[in-house]
């Protein structure tokens, strides 16, 4: 890649967290270049989950220090597609969000219908879409909230080359990718790219023309650059699990030599009373003795 790309000052950066859990790390390197460029005022997330890429969204604009408002709008219950979970997914997004990114963005724990009221018509810049996948709930998210979008807007859909289990954001993609200004990745499950605003930044349509002018060698660099966060994230669950292990192993070995502790206070406590047991059994023998000595 040539060009105003090399510019970027997050080009290189590297995501402060990853859950472990998400095919959406792959996309991470274009989310810190997407917020550099286009530079939102306010960015929605519909279907947040563990909340890799809504971090990385944040940790952008905290990095750039740019004074964007950010909101993840999720159940965090899950869905048919993403699996259905308990509340400790929430917690742990809420504990590594609330302390760096609490001040300019909100987890709003609700259904994408309810929370569309709460922002203006024309007021979104960046809305990215990863909710339920079916091709009617995700028509129904783009164009319920497409009125939400500003005159800068750029809309991301996630998964959209996956065919299987009933998901049908490809299809939905296929409608409208041609209406627009757009671009589509085919790693990390897909994303596609749509400048719906008529007045987009030209710095990211400068970086779009580049993704466009040789498309395949922006995927090609792309692929690689989420490849290696995903390389990196499986070593670091393999590491923490490694850890586990090995902590599961000392946890073991303590309680094991608790127990021999207690096995040898109480061999030290048996002893004691067998001499005591003794004692008496000599003290006995002697009265015995005695009582059959004077009879």
């Amino acid at each position: 890649m040539k060009g105003n790309l090399l510019t970027f000052s997050l080009l290189s950066a590297k995501p402060d967290y990853l859950s472990g859990g998400s095919a959406w790390i792959e996309h991470i390197p274009f989310a810190f270049l997407a917020v550099e460029a286009l530079r939102p005022d306010i960015f929605v997330e519909l279907g947040s989950h563990h909340g890799d890429s809504y971090v990385a969204f944040c940790q952008a604009a905290k990095t750039l220090e740019l004074p964007m408002r950010a909101f993840a709008v999720d159940t965090w219950e899950g869905d048919p597609h993403a699996g259905f979970y308990g509340q400790e997914v929430y917690d742990r997004l809420k504990s590594v969000h609330d302390k760096p990114y609490g001040h300019f963005s909100e987890m709003k724990r609700m259904k994408f219908d309810d929370a569309r009221n709460d922002f203006a018509d024309g007021s979104i810049d960046l809305l990215h879409i990863d909710g339920l996948h079916t091709y009617e709930a995700v028509k129904h998210d783009f164009e319920t909230w497409l009125p939400k979008m500003s005159e800068r807007g750029v809309i991301l859909f996630h998964d959209t080359v996956v065919r299987d289990r009933n998901f049908g954001v490809w299809k939905l993609w296929a409608d409208i990718s041609s209406q627009y200004n757009s671009f589509e990745f085919h790693h990390g499950h897909g994303l596609g790219i749509l400048c719906v605003g008529k007045a987009v930044p030209q710095t990211f349509l400068d970086l779009l023309g580049q993704l466009q002018a040789l498309p395949d060698n922006a995927r090609s660099y792309f692929h690689a650059q989420g490849q290696q966060l995903s390389l990196q994230n499986y070593m670091r669950v393999l590491n923490q699990k490694n850890e586990a292990s090995m902590q599961q192993s000392a946890d073991q070995m303590d309680q094991a030599a608790g127990l021999l502790q207690d096995m040898d206070r109480q061999i030290t406590q048996l002893k004691s009373e067998l001499r005591e047991s003794q004692a008496l059994n000599a003290q006995l023998k002697q009265v015995l003795e005695m009582v059959t000595a004077k009879a």
